[in-house]
């Protein structure tokens, strides 16, 4: 290709990316890449000659929320069900139904990927928002919870590789890097209501360890008792915070 298609070419990846395949128009095109409608004529026929071309150069013709969306959804499936840490790029591109270049566009790296990944599954950012914003205790609870518990029903793979899979170093870095992020949120958090006579006073980090106990062991606890049940997140979720500030909150 000459220097001026593969300018075509770069504009029209970019506008595909940014706006998506159906708002790319050869006016567009050609006003992006800086030349004529008549020369972005000559060198591609037709929208259809130059998407085909996108194609043929690995782009991701979706739009680039539905691309990111099914990559997140490939991680979940191999990372969340499965438990494989040592997942490859090729790996969730093949899954994902895209090109591994859009895997690199959309994320930047396997690195990127996971820990996007991770914060995503994780209940840190919405609790530090509810936190911020000075929910109610049983609302800052109860969303951590439920987050909580879904993770455990829906990611029992990346759960059991946590425990057990040493393979995968730099995964389980960035998870446990995720957690201690999660626990110090918590801490503070804890520290801060048994200060307002939310919380009695114990050191947060025990009741972050009670907290994390109560949390994780309530799908467990109701899996035992009914293997095939599907479990109500809502109503585990609000068992465990009733349970919690039945035992640590501060008498009135």
């Amino acid at each position: 290709m000459d220097t001026q298609t593969d300018q075509i070419i770069e504009a029209a990846r970019t506008l595909a990316e940014s706006k998506g395949v159906e708002h790319l128009t050869m006016n567009a095109v050609a006003r992006h890449a800086g030349i004529s409608r008549a020369t972005l004529y000559r060198r591609f026929a037709s929208k259809e000659a130059l998407l085909e071309q996108l194609r043929a150069d690995g782009v991701e013709l979706g739009t680039p929320a539905s691309a990111r969306q099914r990559i997140l959804e490939a991680m979940q499936h191999r990372v969340g069900v499965q438990g494989d840490l040592n997942v490859t790029i090729e790996d969730i591109a093949q899954v994902a139904g895209v090109s591994v270049m859009s895997v690199y566009r959309s994320f930047g790296d396997r690195d990127a990927l996971m820990a996007t990944f991770l914060d995503q599954i994780s209940p840190r950012e919405g609790a530090g928002q509810r936190i911020a914003s000075g929910k109610p205790i049983e609302e800052v609870l109860g969303y951590i919870a439920r987050t909580a518990i879904s993770l455990a029903e829906r990611s029992p793979g990346l759960l059991l590789a946590a425990m057990t899979d040493s393979s995968a170093a730099a995964s389980l870095r960035r998870l446990r890097d995720s957690n201690r992020s999660t626990r110090k949120l918590l801490s503070a958090y804890f520290k801060a209501a048994s200060a307002r006579g939310q919380l009695i006073e114990v050191h947060p980090n025990v009741l972050v360890s009670y907290w994390l106990a109560m949390t994780l062991a309530e799908p467990v606890f109701l899996r035992r008792l009914e293997p095939d049940a599907k479990i109500d997140i809502d109503a585990s979720a609000k068992r465990v915070v009733s349970a919690f500030l039945a035992a640590f909150g501060a008498t009135p």
